[in-house]
């Protein structure tokens, strides 16, 4: 309130700004509308677009035309034109702006974006001289020499990107792009596991570093991390049986959870630490020491992620053994343009040799432990089932079995590392509903909810079976478990009534539980 009582009255539309339009800005300063578009530009920091973003960069394509046709030397008209061009991916335009406007107008800001331009064209020698311009007009701001620096390490040209970011370091040891970009580059050149520490260290002092949250990303995906230090095991160790014990009483006590029915919360009795020794012995290498603490002082098998934890000495566990895990990175081949042979190698046990599963995320996903090869102790994700290859999850056991507590304290759903898997199921079904539509001379989609849950209904007891191939993990024919978005889509039609749970065929155990230890 005023002092005289009164409502500050608040602008309405009509009284701000107007919007900007090609008729507009023909009365409006030029200063006035290159704000504008800059402040619209602020709004879209990130340099993928989103659709409603790029919507609202493209309204801005008559504005700028209008600008340039009446302002076509002005170089901050050209700046910013060149700006919106290259986040709409019309590199060639921007290049050809934002060299226009640093002809005009030689500064900092016009060096700098005529480098991002030619560099997102590809063109780095050329970027690395508009870059080098850049440092030159303004010695003490740093950014250019930071990002002609991480250029030519992505570019491949490491050891000089190298260069360039330490000189930066020399001046400011901890700046926020200078750094996380340095290590991690050095981590993937070199191989060093080392920089990824440095980094965590990094990022613990700096929260607001964003640079640094994407090099960890980068690294993890890289497989070039440590696994979990000795105390952050211990402590795990010490407490999880309490924690599994205080999920099943206080968090899911009728065994409601993804997995639950097949585990119970139940978990069978630890390996003897010689039996450890044997199995190491016989597979010619060391078990990763945090998931060895675990099956030798808390449980072999049972409760954990997904459908259980299963047994390190179960079938066909250590016959995988026999090499190296083969991928650094993930693997993610294209299906589509391979040969049947290579078709025939992915799908081959080798492709995940060195590895243990974990436990079935179902629909014929793993989760699997990297026990040999330069990424042991790491878990991946095996979704090869869904075509989507391999996968890193996990630095280590004990983080992944954490995750695991965690989300079901929290309430959270059982996920898998893939947001739109390929599964079986749903295209099964969708078949089955097109021939019943088909057998009745419906048109496509005619059906309806109370013809699809008549189709439904109709499904024999087993009617649904999610069937595996052959593999390390499972007989082929094989009824297999859905996965959690499956199991989402079949409770779904069980709770509308339009599917009788016993239409599901019980899907059986991956072939490493079929011969588990009686708990003592």
């Amino acid at each position: 309130m005023t002092k005289t009582g009164r409502r500050k009255q608040r602008p309405t539309p009509r009284q701000g700004a107007p919007e900007l339009t090609p008729k507009s800005v023909a009365r409006m300063d030029v200063g006035d509308a290159v704000y504008r578009l800059v402040k619209l530009l602020a709004r879209h920091p990130d340099e993928r677009l989103d659709a409603k973003a790029r919507g609202a960069l493209e309204k801005t394509l008559p504005v700028l035309d209008a600008l340039r046709a009446s302002h076509p030397d002005h170089p901050q008209v050209a700046w910013v034109a060149g700006m919106i061009l290259r986040k709409l991916g019309r590199l060639d335009e921007a290049a050809q702006l934002a060299r226009r406007a640093f002809e005009i107008e030689p500064t900092f800001a016009t060096a700098v974006s005529l480098a991002y331009a030619l560099r997102e064209r590809g063109d780095i020698d050329a970027a690395q001289g508009a870059f080098e311009a850049a440092a030159r007009l303004d010695p003490e701001d740093v950014s250019a020499r930071c990002d002609l620096g991480a250029m030519l390490c992505e570019a491949g040209r490491t050891a000089e990107g190298l260069r360039h970011l330490e000189a930066v370091l020399d001046e400011q040891p901890a700046h926020p792009v200078a750094f996380p970009a340095y290590a991690c580059h050095r981590a993937v050149r070199d191989g060093d596991a080392s920089w990824y520490d440095k980094l965590a260290a990094y990022e613990k002092a700096h929260p607001e570093s964003a640079g640094a949250a994407r090099a960890l990303e980068r690294l993890r995906a890289e497989g070039l991390h440590h696994p979990a230090p000795v105390a952050v095991v211990e402590g795990f160790i010490a407490g999880v049986a309490e924690a599994i014990d205080h999920l099943h009483r206080d968090h899911d006590p009728w065994l409601n959870r993804f997995g639950a029915r097949e585990h119970g919360y139940r978990i069978l009795p630890p390996l003897a630490p010689e039996e450890l020794r044997r199995i190491e012995a016989s597979a010619g290498t060391r078990i990763p020491a945090d998931y060895a603490a675990f099956v030798t002082r808390v449980g072999s098998a049972g409760a954990g992620p997904y459908y259980g934890l299963l047994p390190l000495d179960g079938p066909g566990q250590l016959g995988s053994l026999t090499g190296d895990f083969p991928h650094t990175r993930p693997y993610r081949p294209q299906l589509r343009v391979m040969s049947a042979p290579e078709r025939a190698a992915y799908q081959a046990d080798a492709t995940v040799r060195g590895t243990i599963a974990l436990a079935h995320m179902g629909c014929g996903y793993f989760s699997v432990l990297v026990v040999r090869g330069p990424r042991a102790g790491t878990v991946w994700a095996d979704l090869r089932a869904a075509g989507s290859g391999l996968l890193p999850t996990h630095d280590s056991f004990t983080a992944w079995y954490r995750d695991w507590i965690e989300a079901l304290s929290k309430g959270a759903p059982a996920e898998l590392p893939i947001t739109a898997p390929r599964c079986a199921a749903p295209a099964v079904l969708s078949d089955y509903l097109m021939e019943w539509e088909r057998e009745r001379r419906l048109p496509l989609g005619g059906a309806g909810e109370a013809g699809v849950r008549q189709a439904l209904r109709e499904l024999p007891d087993g009617g649904i079976a999610i069937q595996a191939e052959a593999s390390r993990y499972f007989d082929a024919g094989d009824p297999i478990s859905p996965c959690p978005n499956c199991r989402h889509m079949f409770e779904h039609f069980i709770q509308k009534d339009m599917l009788r749970p016993a239409a599901l065929r019980p899907g059986v155990p991956p072939r490493a539980a079929r011969r588990l230890r009686p708990e003592a």
